[in-house]
């Protein structure tokens, strides 16, 4: 697109949003430190992390999505002994971080679309897990929290 009648500006503000938009978004001001933007960056790398490792501690259970007849073992250790869906938790606490970096409507509307997809495929992956899994995935939700 360069080239095509863009300003350069608004081109490289689109091919690289984290070089323009991000700074000029919420440039460091009293009502947006360059703290609070750390602070922000640093939750989301956290969650990121989070959410990896949790995925990664699935080992064999990992499955994107859920279908009848395809869930791995229960695990109940590691991360999933404080939460039945940590990767999810890590999931939200990365865009939750963005928002705090960089608090525009276009963050917050992104953020509310991750809680609002999370929220509906735990219910869905609840219901697959139970029908597949039966009395010790009822006994694993009875003892450890969906969240956290």
């Amino acid at each position: 697109m360069i080239g095509k009648g863009l300003d350069p500006p608004v081109t490289g503000g689109i091919i690289f949003e984290g070089r323009s938009s991000w700074s000029s978004a919420c440039p460091p001001s009293p009502r947006c430190p360059a703290t609070l933007r750390a602070a922000g960056l640093a939750i989301a790398g956290l969650g990121a992390l989070f959410a990896a490792h949790a995925q990664h501690y699935m080992g064999a259970s990992w499955r994107i999505g859920s279908a009848e007849g395809q869930s791995g073992a229960i695990v109940d250790t590691g991360p999933f002994r404080r939460s039945r869906n940590p990767v999810f938790v890590g999931q939200v606490a990365l865009f939750a971080g963005f928002v705090v970096a960089r608090p525009d409507i276009v963050q917050r509307a992104l953020a509310a679309a991750v809680v609002a997809a999370v929220w509906l495929q735990v219910r869905v992956e609840e219901k697959v897990l139970e029908r597949g899994l039966g009395k010790p995935y009822a006994a694993y939700r009875e003892r450890v929290r969906r969240w956290l």
